[in-house]
């Protein structure tokens, strides 16, 4: 509230021109929350990696001082699955995060605490995270808009957990979540103010020059068959692109998505030292938890073994 009132004295008091807001403040004094696995000055985040540890961040991550330096004001640190892990969002000193629609399922993960703020209209922005999914389905789960843009856009510098890997930057971006699609160019270009000047986000697009392609069904091992109303809004969107866009959208289907779940693992799996929840120091090479996925007659078998490090020694 004390930021509220100083974001009040400062246009009142202040002699910026229209233009100057726009330009260099284009987010002054709009409230935004931020996924708990992004340091936000002074708020909490390191029971991460050691549950029941009240850590506090001595400094922004990158991306939110960038937030800051547009002048959004961060008011909250939101709910993540420990160690952003799973996709689902329970963690056991927060509790369970509900689907802002109905209280009895997910509102995914592991942005899913950012995800239910914005479906219930309780946050205008949030800033999340993404590996394989982890801004774009709780923005599914919970009717907003997502997105994980390229590699190196966005820093995640400040981000934990975090991984000594070389290629951990390629997989791991930061990104925004809102309520509406229209507000992502401009949480994106003040998140990231140089990089984004390369994507050319305020050039006009020609809708007819983009290739439009569209599935109804994954029939993957891991899927359940999608649901009839989605079906139906896709068909939607394939009419409206159609009819109004002049767009000819082209129905195809992808064989390898049966495959993904393994590749994604296997892909993870090989990264170096990757913080994990069966650590007891900071040294990510005293324990480790394996993941073994192999191809079965109905579907997959997972099998999980644990490796610990004594010396030269191996468990």
């Amino acid at each position: 509230m004390e930021e509220a009132r100083r974001v009040d004295r400062t246009i009142r008091d202040g002699d910026h021109p229209p233009e100057y807001w726009e330009s260099e403040k284009p987010l002054f004094g709009i409230p935004v929350t931020i996924k708990e696995s992004l340091a936000v000055k002074g708020m909490p985040g390191g029971w991460l990696e050691s549950v029941g540890l009240d850590r506090k961040a001595a400094e922004d991550a990158e991306a939110v001082a960038n937030l800051r330096a547009s002048g959004a004001v961060p008011i909250l640190v939101s709910a993540t699955p420990q160690l952003c892990l799973f996709l689902e969002t329970f963690n056991s000193v927060q509790g369970t995060s509900c689907n802002p629609f109905d209280s009895s399922r997910t509102p995914g993960g592991s942005s899913g605490g950012e995800g239910a703020l914005v479906g219930s209209a309780a946050s205008l922005a949030g800033l999340g995270t993404d590996i394989i999914g982890s801004i774009r389905v709780p923005a599914f789960f919970c009717g907003v808009f997502g997105h994980k843009p390229s590699p190196g856009i966005i820093s995640v510098k400040g981000h934990r957990p975090t991984c000594r890997d070389e290629d951990w930057d390629k997989y791991l971006t930061a990104g925004p979540l809102c309520r509406y699609a229209e507000d992502l160019p401009l949480i994106l270009k003040a998140v990231a103010p140089k990089a984004t000047q390369i994507l050319k986000l305020d050039q006009p697009v020609d809708i007819r020059k983009i290739r439009v392609f569209f599935m109804e069904e994954d029939d993957g091992p891991m899927t359940h068959r999608v649901d009839e109303e989605i079906k139906i809004s896709i068909r939607k969107a394939v009419e409206h692109l159609s009819k109004v866009c002049e767009v000819q959208p082209q129905e195809i289907k992808f064989r390898e998505f049966h495959d993904t779940l393994e590749a994604v693992f296997t892909l993870m799996l090989r990264m170096k030292s990757p913080t994990n929840i069966f650590q007891k120091s900071s040294d990510p090479e005293v324990i480790t938890i394996c993941l073994a996925i192999q191809p079965a007659e109905a579907g997959y078998t997972i099998s999980f073994y644990f490796q610990k490090t004594f010396g030269k020694q191996i468990l």
